[in-house]
């Protein structure tokens, strides 16, 4: 036993067409080093540099026809102890026309210790025409309508039951059997008094005493 150094290619089973090339199934007990020649103590694969895979990924399992199926937690980013006022390892989604740069994604942001939020981002201004709607489509409509009930828009509207909300808290509801309403609130110090307001839809507004 002892060590072999090869200056050409080698080949198992065929001729080689690479530095190494290997016709049939392979073994390895020990750790795979692409593109480097220190591994990773934690890893058996590691690569150093991009990788490209054109089939499915089973991590755990058994691929399932994704592009990515796994059996287990997932880790997004590493933690860095003492740093603050940052926004983490983002998970990005992307589909359909994106000409417009929005960008979608959740992050982790630490504040200060002890002070951690989740953010999403929904597009890139305060329009409304960016939103993140909670829905669904019923499987027994044939034509696959979706169906929002939650709507945050990007312009500081909320909606349920509707994809357009029209104020900062907007109830979309048939009100000849369900209560359809619209919420806001007062300027403090207006006249009318402090705290919310509630209306619905299609009447006049009511101001509430915030105090009651």
């Amino acid at each position: 036993m002892g060590d072999a150094i090869i200056g050409g290619k080698l080949g198992i089973g065929l001729p080689p067409r690479e530095k190494l090339d290997v016709l049939g199934n392979s073994i390895i007990s020990g750790k795979i080093c692409i593109g480097t020649s220190a591994p990773r103590w934690f890893g058996t694969f590691n690569v150093n540099g991009n990788s490209y895979l054109s089939g499915n990924v089973g991590i755990g399992t058994n691929v399932d026809g994704s592009k990515l199926a796994v059996n287990g937690d997932i880790h997004i980013g590493i933690a860095k102890n003492g740093t603050f006022n940052t926004i983490g390892s983002k998970l990005t989604f992307l589909g359909g026309d994106d000409s417009g740069g929005d960008p979608m994604w959740m992050a982790q942001y630490t504040e200060s210790k002890d002070h951690t939020q989740i953010r999403m981002s929904i597009g890139d201004n305060w329009t409304g025409d960016d939103k993140f709607i909670i829905g669904n489509a019923n499987y027994k409509d044939a034509s696959n309508t979706w169906n929002p009930h939650f709507t945050v828009q990007n312009d500081d509207k909320i909606g349920v039951g509707t994809a357009t909300p029209k104020a900062r808290l907007d109830i979309a509801a048939d009100i000849t059997n369900q209560f359809g309403a619209i919420f806001g609130r007062l300027p403090e110090g207006n006249a009318s008094g402090d705290g919310t307001f509630l209306g619905v839809r299609g009447y006049y507004t009511t101001p509430i005493n915030s105090n009651s």
